[in-house]
């Protein structure tokens, strides 16, 4: 999901790292707490054809909680994490985080192949 949402440009010194950090630090809470995924049930094969029967789209958080594999303790801690900013402003600091991100990536001929060097 990372590489979908930052590219595949080369990032080089302590503030795109810092950035990169901090983009990480915003993304579980919206993959996991607010993204819904279908999870494959099922397959059947009729000939050629494969249908796939999907589960209904649930967050992996509460796949999670109603398999009851959570600790109760974490999930209190991602339920209040999630109650602190809903899905639109978590996704418009992403989206911030990802504009700052692209600002400091590499352009030129050193992105293309970080392999050559410039002698002096």
């Amino acid at each position: 999901m990372v590489r979908q949402l930052i590219g595949y440009d080369r990032y080089v010194g302590p503030e795109a790292v810092a950035q990169l950090t901090r983009l990480y630090a915003l993304l579980p809470p919206y993959l996991n707490g607010y993204l819904p995924t279908m999870k494959l049930i099922g397959k059947e094969r009729d000939g050629a054809r494969v249908r796939k029967h999907y589960d209904q789209p649930r967050t992996p958080y509460r796949r999670a909680e109603q398999g009851g594999v959570l600790v109760p303790a974490a999930a209190d801690v991602f339920t209040a994490l999630l109650a602190e900013s809903g899905p639109l402003t978590l996704r418009r600091q992403i989206d911030a985080a990802i504009a700052t991100l692209w600002a400091l990536r590499v352009k030129g001929p050193a992105a293309l192949c970080p392999l050559t060097r410039q002698t002096a």
